[in-house]
């Protein structure tokens, strides 16, 4: 396994108390099989409820595991201290008495205020994990070696047994562990602080306890889903692009799935919408325009912006959903400055989708995407011309909507834009997924894409391909799956598949979607979850995504980029439900990457590859 230091390298420290020897030894010494965290420098807060005091207490090393507990180490340099017997206390050389009563005192109270701090959390599940997790406290005199300790007697509240020696540095693990194994009195007749935390219940004491001290990147997992929240976790790269917009009347933002354009899109609304200017903010896709309309209605810094489609702007401006012809027709005066635009800025997100048709389930709709991309156009022209300003943001491998026979036309001003810009660094997924769902995509060169995920700091959950042979052990994977996610306590989950609801497994299974919700649900131990299509989930995101209806031909062509699309919208957790037969393997590694099958191609070794392409951990249900 692994040991994750955080941060990976020491933060600013009094040299004098050689912090940075045992940072090293942490963190280059392990070769055993569990997974740890090793927090340097961290500060305790915490407000005990019941005497009204607020302690703020530092910590040189905190170390957590899931099984294990919390370990507080409080580092000193042993020829600058000294314990003496006839006042009772720690003095520095100097003479002057220590803060807290010396060392040993010092890390049991930090340890006193770490643990507070779990058990007045305002979260009562995060209270809970006081009766899953241990707290242990040692001191580590990292220029002490045990012979200097042989003949003296420590302080009262001293152990040898709890105190880490330069002997221990080339073996720190070890002593770590031993620590660790040592039991408090509580646990002589009662083990279940012994048995530790789940998966799920340490990824709650990381993400509500440990990390946020550390005002590390934003994990995907701490976001609720609320795109004006996700805008204060904009990157730096984001953050450029904005600084740069604002000296350009016009632009077309380009950026894979994750990299942020919503965010950064949402954002440059709002600070216009600040300003006092009018903002028309289009989308191609319902569920997000009805997401970002009902996220921000009460947020008074969107108050001069309008969530619209195409469909919602003709209505507004002819007061039929279906005449576009007229909606064209009022773009044209306001061209001609015969009409007002009423609106300073346009920004329109998912660019790529306003052209692209399904001819072949709407074959009387051939000509929609032209005129889609005629509005397009002519928005900007009419922004352009009455002295306002028109972005455009799009995703160059989300060229699909609506099935397989595609037809796929873009905006004139994609390809005709003065100013382009590239986003490439995905703030949204993790790395492992991120990796997963550009599998299938190749660039113009017919090379696999890179990643450059901006959340890498914790170990995310690894993506999971559950294999059946037969579609009808379908719904019991996708039943056992949502116990799973309960267990781990993710709430945000949406049941997505490929290809339409009617030809899943889940229909017949679904309560419907009506006027005023676009979703259907999925209802399961009296939780219900939303369901929808890769396509119409398209700009959207959640915590934990299951994507259903996935088979052999799942990832070529146009499906492949479907599956992109999906597997994309996931944050932190990612499950897949597959179809595939022991031939298939081979079918489908084939398709993707040839290069793959170089060793032997048996049964065991071909699933190993298919996972490997995938980045996934590959169960066979």
């Amino acid at each position: 396994m692994a040991i994750h230091m955080v941060p990976e390298e020491p933060k600013d420290f009094d040299p004098r108390s050689h912090e940075d020897i045992l940072f090293n030894a942490l963190k280059n010494n392990y070769s055993g099989n569990e997974e740890y965290y090793v927090f340097h420098s961290y500060n305790a807060v915490a407000y005990n409820k019941e005497d009204n005091v607020v302690y703020d207490r530092d910590l040189d090393f905190v170390i957590a595991n899931a099984k294990r507990g919390v370990l507080c180490i409080e580092v000193k340099a042993g020829d600058s201290i000294y314990y003496s017997s006839s006042d009772r206390e720690w003095h520095y050389s100097s003479g002057r008495i220590m803060q807290h009563h010396g060392p040993y005192k010092q890390i049991a109270g930090a340890k006193r205020a770490l643990r507070d701090k779990v058990e007045y959390h305002s979260n009562n599940r995060v209270s809970a994990l006081l009766s899953k997790c241990r707290f242990v406290g040692a001191v580590c005199f990292v220029d002490m070696r045990k012979k200097d300790f042989q003949g003296q007697s420590l302080p009262e509240e001293a152990t040898i047994q709890m105190t880490i020696l330069q002997d221990d540095l080339d073996t720190i693990w070890d002593k770590v562990e031993a620590i660790y194994d040592i039991k408090m009195p509580s646990e002589k007749y009662d083990n279940t602080l012994t048995e530790g935390m789940n998966e799920g219940e340490f990824k709650l004491l990381l993400d509500n306890i440990l990390c946020p001290e550390f005002h590390l990147i934003p994990s995907p997992e701490a976001t609720t889903g609320l795109i004006n929240f996700r805008l204060k976790q904009l990157i730096r790269e984001q953050y450029k692009i904005l600084d740069f917009l604002t000296e350009q009347p016009t632009a077309v933002i380009n950026g894979a799935a994750g990299t942020g354009k919503t965010m950064i899109a949402t954002e440059k609304a709002r600070l216009h919408s600040v300003d006092g200017d009018k903002v028309l903010f289009l989308c191609f896709n319902k569920k997000l325009q009805k997401k970002l309309e009902d996220d921000n209605r009460s947020n008074p810094d969107y108050k001069n912006v309008d969530f619209m489609t195409i469909s919602k702007l003709t209505r507004d401006k002819t007061g039929n959903f279906e005449d576009y012809a007229g909606l064209e027709r009022w773009l044209d005066r306001c061209i001609r400055r015969e009409a007002e635009l009423g609106y300073k800025h346009i920004i329109v997100d998912e660019g790529q989708d306003f052209g692209v048709i399904d001819v072949e389930a709407h074959p009387d709709k051939e000509d929609e995407g032209i005129q889609n991309c005629e509005i397009i156009n002519k928005l900007q022209e009419a922004a352009l011309e009455q002295e306002g300003t028109f972005y455009l943001f799009y995703d160059k491998y989300q060229t699909i909507q609506g099935g397989q026979s595609i037809e796929n036309i873009l905006p004139d001003c994609i390809d005709s834009a003065d100013c382009r810009l590239t986003l490439h660094k995905n703030c949204r997924n993790t790395k492992e997924i991120a990796k997963t769902s550009v599998t299938p995509i190749k660039d113009k060169k017919g090379r696999s894409l890179k990643i450059d995920a901006a959340y890498s700091w914790v170990k995310p959950y690894t993506p999971v391909m559950h294999v059946i042979d037969s579609r009808e052990k379908e719904l019991d994977v996708l039943k056992k799956t949502l116990d799973e996610y309960k267990d781990l306590g993710l709430d945000d989950v949406v049941i997505l598949t490929q290809g339409k609801l009617s030809s899943s497994t889940l229909g017949g299974h679904l309560i419907e979607s009506t006027i005023d919700d676009p979703y259907d649900y999925f209802k399961h131990n009296g939780k219900k979850y939303r369901v929808a299509t890769c396509i119409t989930f398209k700009g959207l995101e959640a915590d934990a995504i299951i994507l259903l209806n996935l088979n052999s031909k799942s990832f070529e062509g146009e499906r492949g980029k479907e599956f992109y699309v999906g597997t994309s919208r996931a944050k932190c957790k990612l499950d897949m439900v597959c179809t595939l037969s022991d031939d298939d393997y081979l079918t489908v590694v084939s398709a993707i990457d040839k290069g793959a099958l170089s060793g032997p191609k048996n049964k065991n070794a071909l699933r190993k590859i298919f996972g490997n392409l995938f980045s996934s951990e590959v169960v066979i249900e």
